[in-house]
């Protein structure tokens, strides 16, 4: 627990974190080229094995991305990005395999992968949903400009994820008024004559 917190805060700020993630309506949608493009760039731009994008739900770690090197869906508790999303800051393990802070985690202590590095994305101050994620065989050093970088990406997959949910919300509405519209119609075409029963 963060120094300061209590647990009343702690399960107030867990609420508010999942709403907003249910509120972007991305939870188990397909792959988006545009994220995909984001990996892309950041495995290309550290020399990294793997880039991904992941949404921490409230039991569950899902990949929004495609990655060879990682479930799409794990268990909260087990993965990386569980530990990234409790800060703002970038999350940097540069020798995994004898980093103590994921000494209980089992992707750690297997030694597939040397080095991990996290970028919160953050929608809000304290609404982190998820991270864009950096994983690689070998140890290595992470800068700071590297953080800096990385973090820079992250705000380029808030501003997609934003984008989606506001579509989603938009499709939502013009549903519903289709369907309004609809009824208003058929009531129309009715004629003034006819009865309308309205159920209880």
């Amino acid at each position: 627990m963060i120094r300061g917190e209590t647990v009343e805060t702690r399960l107030h700020d867990e609420a508010r974190r999942l709403a907003a993630l249910r509120d972007l309506q991305v939870l188990d949608t397909p792959p988006e080229e545009h994220v995909e493009a984001v990996c892309r760039t950041a495995e290309r731009l550290f020399g990294v094995r793997a880039a991904f994008v992941s949404l921490v739900d409230a039991d569950r770690m899902w990949l929004k991305t495609v990655c060879a090197l990682v479930p799409p869906e794990l268990p909260r508790e087990a993965s990386l990005c569980n530990h990234t999303i409790r800060t703002d800051a970038v999350l940097v393990a540069s020798d995994l395999r004898r980093d103590p802070r994921f000494a209980d985690l089992a992707i750690a202590r297997e030694g597939s992968f040397g080095f991990y590095a996290g970028a919160p994305l953050v929608l809000a101050e304290g609404i982190r949903v998820g991270a864009l994620c950096l994983l690689d065989p070998e140890p290595r050093a992470f800068s700071e400009a590297d953080a800096e970088a990385l973090a820079d990406l992250a705000r380029v997959v808030v501003a997609h994820l934003r984008l989606h949910g506001a579509n989603a919300r938009h499709r939502v509405e013009a549903e519903a008024r289709r369907a309004h519209e609809a009824t208003i119609t058929a009531l129309d075409n009715l004629g003034p004559d006819a009865e309308v029963v309205i159920a209880a």
